[in-house]
This record gives structure tokens, sequence and C-alpha cells, in this order.
């Protein structure tokens, strides 16, 4: 195993052997346009596809958020992997062999620290499990988990332990791992007496549920109570690596089959999950003793569009389902919701009925997200009065009358009907009133969908700003360097680095270094060696934009003569406002001087019109 950079001819193989149309269609449903594929964007919300994969060249970009970049870029930001995991990923898949490691020196004081916290979690993992299956301390959470159903198989696939009722066990084990007390307390593992070195375990007498994050690294743990300990579930505290507002269980397990299936099942609790994993649900996910959250949602639209959500029956996991439906829908994503009986959960169910019945009646039977608003909202209302029922029927055709399809308007209106022995055609009529009132206040103030939030919390323009001529010419001039090294040689001889968008000019700095090294020409590859987000986004759009045969030698010549224009009339107006400033300064001398180098400037600039 080396250590230091990731071999240049490494990335280079992983990025030539990588399909980056398969890579990307596993996770953004692609159609064919023209040269390239085109889809919706995974990165943020939008109705109308923006998000274009160029496989010629390797790389993709959304027009609406202005993400872009390679294969290695998407893997990162789909993922959340750091680039030489990215590589490493992509290297596995594609059997590129590779023998990197980076280097710790190469490493921030924070990704170091990060790494000793993570592996002070999976030393603390091996702890647990080798307590509850090894030692006569551990006895009491393993007869829990066999009345709760737990197979060994299942003990061992998530790694489920049990923290011994001892004061400081896991502090001393971790001690003579190498770990100290400051270390294992801001992983999360200990805790400090009123700030003292008095340390402690912070999880004692419980059964340990290891959290991962997206990558698969352990970054917190979960503790259920085995007795009659409060609270009963304890998590361990936010850390750097830990958020529970971030972190799904266990997505590291679900995301390729939620990939696969382009839905995401929403659970509750972590037992749920597992058990529903057993049962034949591998694309399940639950949130940490906290509410689904839009940082949750963000996480899962990289892997799907669509959330099944099979919270528990009672009437705080029903309104909760309620939450994440109106949540869901905000984010664009369709969503259903499966129904348990009430007051079973679904771990209840699945050891009651059992995993066919589970997968049967619960999950492949869910209803509409509409269908369960409705329902929800018939168990607020007391439908054996007339006011009740009335007051029901007008707050579901509101819920109705924001559909847009209007097959699944009438299909609801008739519903309503049916249940409430109102006419349809007079529903009907209610439902259209409020559809007109509400889209004629709506009009006004109606955002389209492309310009929602995207991840950096800013929205995309609907129409793209013009711009002036000499930013146009800099970016064929920056697609042309990245498609030939000629090119790139000759901008570099009459422009160097005096490009007027300082972005482009980081881009061609980097073109220059790049072919300086001795490289070919490879757009792809070029994009992955700038190792900065907004760069590489700028590049592929720029390759996105300018084909290769676009390219000639009157253009390159028509675009460095528009650059110098630009530079030139930058120049002149300085000259002007120079000349004013000595004239009222009754600086005539200086004042002619000037003059003369205005009438040079505008000579040039009128030669360089004609030339264009």
């Amino acid at each position: 195993m080396r250590t230091g950079s990731i071999p240049e001819d490494v990335i280079q193989s992983v990025l030539e052997k990588t399909d980056i149309v398969e890579l990307i269609g596993r996770t953004v449903s692609l159609a064919r346009s023209g040269r390239g594929y085109l889809g919706l964007c995974p990165f943020h919300s939008e109705k109308t596809p923006s998000f274009n994969v160029l496989p010629e060249k390797r790389i993709f970009h959304c027009f609406g958020c202005g993400t872009g970049g390679n294969a290695i870029r998407f893997l990162m930001k789909s993922e959340g992997l750091s680039f030489p995991e990215a590589v490493r990923a992509l290297a596995e898949t594609t059997g590129v062999a590779y023998d990197f490691a980076p280097a710790p020196s190469e490493m921030t004081e924070e990704q170091r620290q990060a790494l000793r916290y993570i592996s002070a979690n999976e030393e603390a993992a091996k702890f647990f499990h080798f307590v509850l299956g090894g030692t006569e301390q551990g006895q009491a959470g393993y007869e829990y988990l066999k009345r709760r159903g737990f197979s060994q198989k299942l003990i061992d696939e998530f790694e489920i332990g049990f923290a011994p009722p001892l004061r400081d066990s896991l502090l001393q084990f971790l001690q003579t791992k190498g770990f100290s007390p400051q270390i294992a307390e801001r992983a999360g593992l200990i805790a400090a007496r009123n700030d003292s070195t008095d340390y402690f375990d912070r999880f004692r007498d419980r059964v340990m549920f290891p959290i991962w994050d997206a990558a698969g690294k352990i970054v917190a743990f979960n503790g259920r109570a085995v007795g009659d300990a409060q609270p009963k579930y304890l998590h361990s505290p936010e850390t750097p690596l830990f958020q529970k507002s971030k972190v799904l269980y266990p997505l590291h397990l679900a995301k390729a089959s939620i990939r696969k299936q382009r839905q995401a099942v929403l659970f509750e609790g972590m037992v749920d999950v597992i058990k529903a994993r057993e049962a034949g649900v591998e694309n399940g996910v639950a949130t940490l003793g906290t509410a689904l959250t839009e940082t949750h949602l963000a996480l899962l639209r990289r892997y799907c569009d669509s959330i099944l959500v099979c919270y528990d029956g009672d009437r705080a996991g029903q309104a909760a389902a309620h939450k994440t439906v109106l949540l869901c829908e905000k984010a664009g994503m369709k969503c259903e919701v499966a129904l348990l009986p009430e007051g079973k959960d679904p771990d209840e169910y699945i050891a009651a009925f059992g995993p066919e019945a589970f997968l049967a009646n619960v999950i492949r039977n869910p209803v509409s997200s509409t269908k369960y608003k409705i329902l929800y909202l018939k168990k607020e209302h007391t439908l054996q009065d007339d006011g009740g029922k009335l007051s029901f029927v007008r707050s579901a055709l509101r819920i109705v009358a924001a559909l847009e399809s209007p097959t699944e308007r009438e299909h609801y209106v008739k519903e309503l009907a049916v249940e409430t022995q109102y006419a349809f055609e007079t529903l009907k009529q209610e439902m259209n009133e409020i559809r007109q009132k509400v889209r004629g206040q709506g009009d006004k103030n109606e955002i389209p969908w492309n310009t929602d939030m995207n991840e950096k919390g800013s929205s995309a323009p609907a129409v793209p700003a013009l711009r002036p001529a000499y930013y146009s010419a800099e970016r064929q001039l920056l697609a042309a360097m990245m498609y030939s090294e000629d090119a790139a040689k000759l901008v570099q001889e009459k422009l160097g680095g005096e490009f007027h968008v300082e972005a482009h000019a980081a881009i061609a700095a980097y073109l220059y270094a790049y072919y300086a090294a001795g490289r070919e020409p490879n757009p792809s590859g070029f994009v992955g060696t700038l190792h900065d987000d907004a760069l590489e986004a700028m590049a592929s759009s720029i390759l996105l934009s300018v084909p290769q045969d676009a390219i000639n030698e009157k253009v390159l010549e028509d675009c460095l003569t528009e650059v110098r224009k630009h530079d030139l009339e930058l120049k002149l107006k300085q000259k002007q406002q120079k000349l004013a400033r000595a004239e009222r300064a009754e600086e005539f001398a200086a004042a002619a001087q000037i003059g003369i180098e205005i009438i040079t400037l505008e000579r040039e600039l009128k030669q360089l019109g004609q030339r264009i």
C-alpha cells in the first residue's frame, strides 16, 4: 500500500472505464437527447429536466443548479464520499488496480480527528458485540434480543452488542487500544462528571445498535435499556461525525435497493427497519429519535424520487406520517403510506402475522398521499352530525382541488360522494369553485419548480442572464483548450492569464499546468484534476455548451479578438475618466497626452471590430 496522492494513471483509468451513463442512471432516470442524455437533477427539485450527461465527454452538468463534473464528482456528491473514497469505489467496480492511501501529512487536523473518532467507534462496536455473545455480563442483553425475535444472523449483520452495567469497562478497553479519554469523550462514547477528569461510560446495561453514515462508517450508537432505566433509548450525543438530522439508519445497507427500486421505505424505529429487512424490505430506513427533516429528504433524493411511509398504527405514528407526507410533497417527491392496524407497529405486525402478510397487506398495498390526507382528515371530524360531515367534505375538497390531474380529481370526488351521500355533481362544482379561487389567489405568487432552493441555499434562475460577448468568447477558448493542446498553447501565447472572468482565468491556469505535465487532451480527465466544486461545475458546463466540432482556427481567432477588444474597451473607459479628471484640474498638458492615447485606443478598437 503506497501513501501520498492517488496516481494520475489510476484516476484516468477509472474515468475511462466507468460508464457514466450507467453510473448516473442508477440514480437518475435518463432519456436520450441528441448526443447525450437528459433527466431530473438529483441535487435540487425541478419539474423540467435540466440535468445533462454527455457520454463522449464523460461529464454531467445541471443547468438548473449548476452542479457538474465527471463520474468521480457525481459519486462524491450523490454518496457523500471523499475524493479518495469515490476513486476507490469506482476502481473496485471497474476492476482498476489501486494501491493508494491518503498520506496523514496531507490530511487536515479535522480529518485526522474524524478518523480517530471513527476508529474509536469501531473498536467500541467490537467490544459491545463481544460482550453480548461471549460474556456472562451480556446474557441479559442476549435474552432480551431473543425475546424480541432477533436471530443470530440479524445480531451479526447489524453488529448488535451489549454495554455491561460496569462504570468504565469501555473506557478501560479503549485505553488499551491507544485511545485517550478525551478522544473517547469527543466521539460520544464516555462522559466526564462536572467537566472533571472523572470519566465514565456513557452507555451501561443497554443493548447497543451501531449507527453508520451513508458510506458505512460507524459514527454513533443507540442504546436500548434492558431494565427500567430511563430514557428507554439513548443516542450518542451529536458530534462532528453525527447529526441526527443528517443520518438515516441503515442507509449504507439500503441505498443499493433504494436506487434499484427508486423508492425508500421510511420507518419510525431501528427495530422496525431490522425486522422489515429480514422480512424482505431491503430499501427501508429510519430516522434516529427525530422527525423526518428536509435534510433527510435531500439525502434520499440522491437515490430515489418516491417515499413509502410505514409508521406505527397509533395516533402519534399516524400524525407523524401526515407531517411526513406534507414534507415529501413540498420537496416534490412522490409519497405513499402503508397502513397498519391501530396500535400495531411494523415489528409487532410481523411477529403476529408473519413476513409474507406484512409484505402483501402492508408494504405492497399502500394508499396514495391524497387518500391518506383524506383518511387522516376524516379522523379529525365527527361524520355522525351534519356540521362535522360538511366540514370534513369541504376540507377534503380543498385537498382534491390541489391535484393537477383531472382524472385524479374526479376519482376522489366520486369516492367522497359515495362515502358522504352528497351528489357527485354538487361536490364537483364546489371543488371547481375552490380550485378557481385558489388559482386566482396563487397566480401572482406562483413559483416555478425549477426555481426551488438548491442545496447551497440559492435559487436557480428561470432564465439565464444575458452575458457580454467576451464572456462567451472566453468559454469557447476554454473549451478549445480542453479539446486541444495546440489550442491551449495558442491561447497561452496570445492571452496568458488575461481572462476577464476570474474563474475562467483559474481554469486556464489549470489547463496550462495540465499540459505542462505532459498529459494528453482528455476533457473528463482534466475536469477531475480541478478538485473544486465551482470550477468543476463551470468546466463541465462549458464542455456541454461548446461541442468540439464548433471549434476551428477562425473561431479561435475571433474569440481572442473579442477578449482583446473588451480589454481595450476597459482601458479606453479608464483613459476617458482620467481625461475628465485632468480637464477638471486644468492640467492641459496631461489632458492632451491622454487624448492622444484615447485616439490610439479608438483606432485599435476600430481595427479589431473590422476583423470580427
